[in-house]
């Protein structure tokens, strides 16, 4: 069953029992990386948010995507052969967070995590630095040239600077799968 809404501060984690159905299309490997995964997100984030997980053929360069509307988790072929399926699971599963009830702690944790992104995108790329980028290749560059001049203090991926929700993903998901990784680039997460 589901834990009521009194738990989510007491540690309690996603029920994955209730997540079976969801899992039910994923091969026996999958639906237990899929377990194991969202057993580490906070109850009430992914219960009512994710109601399918599925593998299909996906455009190239598609890892995966949350789609919101239907709730559904889709992880490309490819993807499952030769990516990480653990990091992409967490991944989209912490796109999912974005929606659980509003009432839900995780969104006083996602403003915060929010505010480190503006503080970091500002400190790594100043804006005048960001008003050259005459397109998205440029802009690409740009991010890919600050990022690589860091050790520390910088998000936890390239993919991580695109925009705030990105960086929310790809922090979540290497705290729970890398987190040693995590600690060392973005310690302030």
């Amino acid at each position: 069953g589901r834990h009521d809404q009194g738990t989510h501060g007491s540690g309690a984690r996603v029920d994955s029992s209730a997540m079976d159905t969801a899992f039910s299309t994923l091969s026996e490997s999958h639906r237990k990386i899929a377990t194991d995964i969202a057993s580490k997100f906070p109850a009430g984030t992914l219960e009512t948010t994710v109601r399918v997980v599925a593998v299909k053929k996906m455009a190239l360069g598609t890892d995966a995507d949350y789609d919101a509307k239907k709730g559904a988790v889709t992880l490309s072929k490819l993807s499952t052969t030769y990516g990480d399926v653990p990091q992409t699971l967490a991944h989209e599963f912490a796109h999912a967070t974005n929606q659980a009830p509003s009432t839900h702690p995780i969104h006083a944790v996602r403003e915060k995590v929010d505010a480190l992104y503006q503080s970091q995108m500002r400190e790594l790329i100043p804006p005048s630095a960001l008003a050259k980028a005459k397109d998205a290749t440029d802009l690409l560059q740009i991010r890919q040239t600050a990022y690589a001049k860091k050790e520390s203090n910088k998000p936890v991926t390239t993919y991580a600077m695109t925009n705030k929700n990105e960086y929310w993903a790809e922090s979540v998901s290497y705290m729970i799968t890398s987190p040693q990784v995590l600690q060392k680039r973005d310690p302030k997460v």
